[in-house]
This record gives C-alpha cells, sequence and structure tokens, in this order.
C-alpha cells in the first residue's frame, strides 16, 4: 500500500520550484484542489497528482476558464449577440445571434477560431425538404421520410426505377447517381458465373462478397483454387498449378535443400523470399531464402570465386544499359568494383558505392536492399548474366540524377 503523502512534503515539492508557493494549509489526497501561487502572483486551484505531470499557471499559460463576461466580449465584438446566461467550457455550443439575425449554435473555441453563422456561411445543415427537392430535380424520387446526416445512405428510385443506396455526399458529388445505370452496381453470383465460363472456369462459390474476398474456382484442368474477382480479371491471375507459381510445401523445399547436400534446421516454410537456416556440406551456418537457392545461390562461405564474408567488402550499386533501356543494380565483391563491373556484357556507371572492414556487413546491406525492393526486382531471363538476379527495373535507390 502507498504512503500518503504529508503536507510538509507536498509544500517543499511545490516550493523547490522557482517562484512557487502552497497557499493551502491542508493536504487530503492526490486528486483534492490545492491553492497555489505561481511566481507572478497568480493564485490557481490544482491537483497535486496534476502538477506533478507538469501543469502549471492556466492564467500564465492562456487556458484559464472563461467567464461569462470574457466571452460575451468576444461574440460582441464581431457583431454576435450571446443568448445564453451561462459559460460552461469552451467546447460547449451557446446560442448566438448573428449581424444577419440568425440564430446558430457555435462553442467559444471554435468561435475563436473563426467558426461563424453555418447559415450565412453555406454550410447550415439541410432540412429533409430542402433534400428531397434535390433529389426531386434530378429525377429521383427519395423513399427515406427523415434526413440524418450527409453520411447515411438513404434509398431512391432513378428514373428508370432502379433502387439506389447511396450517401447525400456521394448522390450530390457523383456523375453517376445511380449505380445500375452506370454499369457500376455490384455483380451477382449468376452474372459471375456466366463471366468466369467464358474464360473456360467454373465458379464454384455460391456468395459474392465483394471485388476483394477470394472465391473458390476450377480452371479448365479441374484444378481447385483461390481468388478474388479483381485478381482474376483485372491482374490477370491464374490457376497456381498451371502457372507454375502454387505455394511449395515444405517437404517439397527441404527435399530441394537435402538434394543439395543441405540440412534444413527449420520445421515450417513461410514463402520463397524468407530466409531459411540451413547447414551446407562443409559444416557452415547459413540462411538463404528458397527464390535465391532455387536460382543457384549456395553458402556464401563456401564460395570459391564468389564472395568471402570475412574479408573486406565494397557494396555497389549500378546503372546498366541494356538494349536502349536504363536497369538498376546491387552488388557486393571483395575486388575493386571497376574489376567487376569489367566482367558484365553491358555498358555501366557506378553511381554509389561503400566500403566495409568486413564482407558480411556488406552482404547483410546487400540482402536488406534486395528484400525491401523485391516488388521492382527484374523477374525476365532475357537478359541472363552472373549478377543478374540482383538487378531491379528502377532506380531504387534514386542516385541517378538523369533518370527520368
Amino acid at each position: 500500500m502507498t504512503k500518503k503523502l504529508t503536507h510538509e512534503y507536498v509544500k517543499s515539492y511545490i516550493e523547490s520550484f522557482l517562484g512557487y508557493r502552497l497557499l493551502s494549509k491542508k493536504y487530503i489526497n492526490e486528486t483534492a484542489k490545492l491553492s497555489i501561487q505561481c511566481p507572478k502572483g497568480h493564485s490557481w486551484d490544482v491537483c497535486f497528482a496534476s502538477f506533478r505531470s507538469g501543469n502549471r499557471c492556466a492564467i500564465c499559460r492562456g487556458t484559464k476558464r472563461k467567464t461569462i463576461e470574457e466571452a460575451k466580449n468576444l461574440f460582441e465584438k464581431h457583431g454576435y449577440q450571446l443568448l445564453d446566461k451561462e459559460y460552461i467550457n469552451s467546447k460547449h455550443k451557446m446560442r448566438l445571434l448573428c449581424p444577419k439575425n440568425h440564430v446558430c449554435h457555435i462553442s467559444y473555441r471554435r468561435f475563436d477560431e473563426g467558426g461563424r453563422c453555418t447559415f450565412c456561411s453555406g454550410r447550415r445543415k439541410k432540412t429533409f425538404e430542402e433534400i428531397k427537392t434535390i433529389y426531386v430535380n434530378t429525377g429521383h424520387i427519395l423513399l427515406e421520410k427523415e434526413f440524418k446526416n450527409t453520411k447515411t445512405k438513404m434509398r431512391s428510385l432513378c428514373p428508370k426505377g432502379h433502387l439506389c443506396h447511396m450517401t447525400y455526399d456521394r448522390f450530390v458529388n457523383s456523375k453517376y447517381k445511380c449505380l445500375e445505370c452506370s454499369g457500376n452496381a455490384k455483380k451477382t453470383i449468376k452474372d459471375l458465373k456466366l463471366k468466369f465460363e467464358k474464360h473456360g472456369h467454373t465458379l464454384l462459390a455460391y456468395k459474392y462478397i465483394n471485388a476483394h474476398t477470394n472465391m473458390q474456382i476450377l480452371c479448365p484442368k479441374q484444378h481447385s483454387f483461390e481468388a478474388s474477382y479483381n485478381s482474376f480479371f483485372t491482374k490477370g491471375n491464374r490457376c497456381p498449378v498451371c502457372s507454375g507459381t502454387k505455394k511449395k510445401s515444405f517437404e517439397e523445399v527441404k527435399a530441394l535443400f537435402e538434394k543439395e547436400g543441405y540440412i534444413c534446421l527449420e520445421d515450417t516454410y513461410t514463402n520463397a523470399t524468407t530466409k531459411i537456416k540451413l547447414i551446407c556440406p562443409q559444416g557452415h551456418h547459413c540462411s538463404l531464402p528458397y527464390y535465391t537457392f532455387n536460382n543457384g545461390h549456395r553458402c556464401p562461405y563456401c564460395a570459391e570465386k564468389g564472395f568471402d564474408l570475412n574479408k573486406p567488402g565494397n557494396l555497389y550499386y549500378l546503372r546498366i544499359k541494356i538494349n536502349q533501356k536504363f536497369f538498376y543494380k546491387i552488388g557486393i565483391t571483395n575486388r575493386p568494383i571497376q574489376v567487376r563491373i569489367s566482367e558484365f556484357p553491358y555498358p555501366c556507371e557506378i553511381l554509389w558505392h561503400k566500403s566495409y572492414l568486413f564482407g558480411y556487413m556488406a552482404y547483410e546491406k546487400e540482402q536488406l536492399i534486395l528484400k525491401k525492393y523485391e516488388k521492382y526486382k527484374y523477374k525476365n531471363s532475357k537478359f541472363k548474366f552472373n549478377g543478374s538476379s540482383e538487378l531491379f527495373i528502377k532506380d531504387v535507390l534514386k542516385k541517378d540524377i538523369f533518370d527520368e
């Protein structure tokens, strides 16, 4: 149980701050108000817990609660008349009469920040009759009996008799008032099945939620897979079994490593770009993603002609011109960079480089960059050469001043 603080301790704590004085003669607890005087002679009430948290004189900070007279003076200064007789706080809305005799409700804080009469500014909430007239003028029949706000959906009938559900904001600002007439209405499961059949696929799902939710689909070779409407029709994704992109099982990945004499230390397989802990045939512990291992990368410690992690290493970033197009490459080498890039079959230019005392530092930095910008990597095998697996289709490090 926490020991109760004494009046002497609280007094000494408050007065340890230069110029502050405790005026209260009694201390009850941390949440009970105390009367304190600031260095400028202002007296105000605050609990000890609040003072200890850093709250100081409200008058000096300009946060002291306003009086009804102060609020009235501010409103009258701008031609407004205060109709309320009581001031609660700066967030509480009060009734005012604007210079054009509109009765409006504005808080002191909102008014002090520049808020004024909603009638004069045109931001007044519309009445149900005004909303109904706007719908009628566009040929729509509003089926609702009340108007809540601009963000609540309302039912209406378009000139062609289609039932529409749309918020007032969207109705007013949208070019198309009826989704059915514009061709943007939510698809039915029947429409989707016909569309999939035109592409040789069978839709097995019985319910359609939205364009981003996966559905069960049967390809022409009778493979069952999941894909969303957008994934299938917009991105062109098809059966992963037929396309060879089906996720490997842990057993398949493990079998590939063991075939090359590697021991897999993991119990699960996440994806092709996640590193997997391995022991190479020479007993070295290394981590390699399935994707890079399948492309021919092996233990970096064993590399005879490759990269030595224990020797000084260079990390470099190049611009390579291939068939009148620019590509960008990240790479590491223990040799001088000019010697390394002389082996490339295409003209290249060094945009950036950094030297490290140990090669593993350069290697780790390279792997971070490759993982971060994985989506910009060049996937085609048309321009294949030693080092092409680190090619990017854009300047990911933004080092090329001539990049268009």
